[in-house]
């Protein structure tokens, strides 16, 4: 620009610019509305962008930003008495088995958002009602805690808000420039969501250095192996019961005797630690350079997102590393490079003294050649385990970008598939009511008149067996949820014998017809039909799990060997729509990723996500071994030994289960690889014979049409025999499934593989 011998007018927006209390974004709209026909800059803060209504002209707009933007927030509010200020003027709708999406009903939230005669209460709120009212905002909230703060159970008011990739569209381009890009929330979050972000080599080339140079000049100090946090800060150990912190500033005090340097802490940290001539940073030091001329820093400061937070990060897909890396890495960063580290002509030492380790391996990736030091402040720690197997990936961030990608297509492919079956027709139905009336034998009758004997369609809503032992369909259940439901009730009536005499029903529609070989196996099913949990020997009451589904239209009723020492009980999901195995697992899996987050473990059998059963959890009892597509289940009935229960939870704010809306708004979990894991060998080696012949057999899979799942898990439980650990064996079980008739099946397959192995290798040695 200064290049140029005319270069065009700059116009600024700020307060000081246009004067009064006058709003910014009206200001910069107004202007933009009547801009004159001549090419200029104007300048703003980026975060003015979302608040503008009616950008003019758009696509004549060429748009830079020099920060990423924010593309997340986070308002909590201590409200238990005056929520409804807010509440009241809320719809939520529930996309998600935690989270409901946020909309705001009629105008009087817009009306506080812009609080025109300075309200204190008001003002209060002013922030998060802006955040709700603006339509470049997505806004979620935990379903659980929004529904027991309304009804007087809880005090927390809580909102996670996504800034929506829409707001930089229509312009005629964006260019957005950020240090460490790649570690912002705005590159993570947005990229979740299908945004592509290009680098610009043309601009790159006119930076002063596009890598820190004189890395090893730069010697990294951390005190503590554990991730920093305010528990761990505030953690006290040694006689002198002094806090981790306390003895961080001592060991600075120690390694910079001289008092020169900068420093950063929360601002909880009020008094200052260290005496001139050290200097404070301020808590948001971003493009500063009045600190240029110290060489040397100390960051004390813990910058992780409320736990709360921190899990609607995870449920978008945003993993605990990465959150990291953008809240508390990209922060320090930033503090660090306000030194005289970002001068190539500097020559000097500098050195850098952060909490922990994390920290320390990622600022010495960031600077080539520097050193790592941890300095001995009297902390007791086991050192990090070392993995043993070599890396299939160059990096984390690589080996995750790789997991990503992949349950990406996943998604993409479960919502292709979704969206087919419920646009096709399934055919016509064959009426079989006298069946349904009068067969059974000795059983209970059902006497409900929404029976077909044949698969067919309108959308059926059951598959019902006459033992569990049976193979071909007795009858079909027909009818929308609401009969289905009725027909659920009508059986709980009944009182059996035994749990024998029952018949039973899967939410699956069985077609024989659909594969050779089987007539109960996922080959056959046509669809699925509404979600069923089954609970046994577990500490969740059947009364608390409607509390935790606030939004969700359910049924929970007992099983024929509940007892109130000893709760066993079933819940059914009615769905808006079918679904495919796919869909029904995916489901299955955020449901107890629910369960998870309201504080019960879910034993899946070797398949749960690594640090998900936390010290505290209580065991929820789910039978994850009835989450597969393929269950069947006992009809209701009484319970044989009394207290039986029917709870029917609908009502004006539950709805059926949307898959639809679910997989749209839910992550696709990543699934995990593990070339990093040490493999156990078996010592007494692996019998290679029987491995080939197990590979031959099924490697002739193909010529048994129907056979592909059994003779799959028999190519495993051969594997197990022949010696090999559950490591080889799915490794082998990845490379042998292109051998089957439908390779993607076989793959999706051997997680259930493996767990059954699992349970099959425990009970074969007890």
């Amino acid at each position: 620009m200064q290049a140029r011998a005319d270069p065009p007018p700059i116009r600024v927006f700020h307060r000081g610019t246009i004067g009064g209390e006058a709003k910014v974004s009206k200001a910069l709209a107004d202007y933009i509305q009547n801009q004159p026909d001549i090419p200029e800059i104007v300048l703003a803060t980026h975060q003015v962008l979302p608040h503008i209504k009616h950008f003019a002209n758009k696509s004549e707009w060429h748009l830079l930003v020099d920060e990423a933007l924010q593309a997340v927030r986070y308002q909590q509010h201590r409200i238990p008495q005056t929520h409804n200020l807010i509440t009241d003027h809320l719809d939520v709708t529930q996309v998600s088995p935690i989270y409901g999406r946020v909309s705001v009903r009629g105008i009087e939230l817009h009306e506080m958002a812009q609080n025109q005669d300075q309200d204190e209460i008001f003002e209060t709120l002013a922030d998060t009602s802006r955040i709700l009212a603006n339509r470049y905002w997505e806004t979620f909230v935990n379903l659980e805690q929004y529904e027991r703060l309304k009804r007087g159970a809880g005090k927390v008011l809580a909102f996670h808000s996504v800034l929506k990739p829409e707001i930089l569209s229509g312009f005629a381009g964006v260019f957005m420039a950020g240090a460490n890009f790649e570690d912002s929330a705005i590159y993570k979050v947005w990229g979740e969501q299908g945004v592509k972000f290009d680098p610009d080599p043309e601009f790159a080339k006119g930076l002063r250095y596009s890598k820190h140079q004189n890395g090893e000049l730069v010697t990294i100090y951390f005190v503590t192996e554990q991730q920093w946090s305010r528990k761990r800060r505030e953690a006290t150990s040694g006689e002198d019961r002094a806090t981790i912190q306390d003895r961080m500033i001592r060991a600075a005090k120690e390694l910079f005797p001289s008092g020169r340097f900068v420093w950063l802490a929360n601002k909880s940290v009020v008094e200052k630690p260290f005496p001139a001539p050290a200097e404070r940073l301020p808590n948001k030091p971003h493009g500063l350079n009045t600190f240029a001329a110290f060489d040397d820093i100390v960051f004390l400061s813990s910058l992780n997102p409320p736990t709360d937070h921190f899990r609607f990060l995870q449920s978008r897909g945003i993993q605990g590393a990465e959150v990291r890396a953008f809240t508390y890495f990209a922060e320090a960063y930033q503090a660090i490079i306000r030194t005289s580290i970002r001068n190539p002509d500097n020559r000097l030492p500098k050195r850098i003294l952060v909490p922990d380790r994390g920290l320390a391996e990622y600022l010495h990736d960031i600077f080539p050649g520097s050193g790592i030091q941890k300095l001995d402040i009297g902390l007791v720690e086991n050192e990090p385990k070392r993995r043993g197997r070599p890396r299939k990936h160059n990096s984390n961030p690589e080996r995750l970008a790789r997991q990503r990608q992949k349950a990406r297509e996943r998604k993409v492919q479960a919502w292709a598939e979704q969206i087919r079956l419920n646009s096709q027709d399934t055919g016509g139905a064959e009426d079989c009511r006298k069946r349904g009336e009068n067969g059974g034998g000795a059983r209970a009758e059902i006497g409900i008149r929404l029976f077909y004997t044949i698969f067919g369609s309108p959308p059926l809503a059951a598959t019902i067996y006459s033992s569990i032992s049976s193979s071909i369909p007795f009858a079909y259940v027909s009818g929308e949820p609401e009969a289905f439901v009725g027909f659920l009730r009508r059986c709980h009536e009944r009182r059996v014998n035994s749990k024998e005499d029952n018949y039973l029903f899967s939410p699956a529609i069985f077609d024989p017809k659909l594969a050779g070989g089987t007539n109960r196996g996922k080959a056959n099913i046509a669809y699925l039909r509404h979600i069923v949990l089954d609970f046994e020997n577990g500490e969740l009451r059947p009364e608390e799990l409607p509390i935790l589904f606030p939004g969700l239209r359910m049924i929970v009723t007992n099983t024929f060997n509940h007892t109130s020492d000893n709760p066993r009980f079933r819940a059914v999901f009615p769905t808006s729509e079918i679904m495919t195995p796919e869909v029904y697992g995916l489901i299955q899996g955020w449901l107890a990723d629910k369960l998870e987050d309201a504080g019960y473990s879910v034993d899946r059998g070797g398949k749960g996500r690594k640090g998900s059963r936390l010290s505290n959890s209580r065991p929820s009892g789910l039978d994850w071994s009835q989450s597969l597509p393929t269950s069947i289940f006992y009809l209701p009935c009484q319970a044989e030994s009394g207290g039986s229960f029917f709870f029917d939870c609908a009502g004006d704010r539950r709805s059926p289960l949307s898959p639809s809306t679910w997989l749209e708004n839910s992550t696709v979990p990543l699934q995990p690889e593990f070339e990093v894991v040490q493999a156990d060998r078996n010592p007494a080696g692996v019998d290679e014979i029987l491995v080939q012949s197990a590979k031959e057999t099924w490697r002739g899979s193909k010529g048994h049409r129907g056979r592909g799942d059994e003779m799959f898990f028999n190519l495993g439980l051969t594997l197990r025999r022949a010696g090999m650990d559950f490591f080889q064996i799915e490794n082998t079980l990845r490379s042998e499934a292109q051998y089957g008739r439908s390779p993607k099946e076989r793959l999706s397959q051997i997680p259930s593989v493996i767990s059954s192995l699992r349970r099959y290798c425990v009970s074969a040695s007890s």
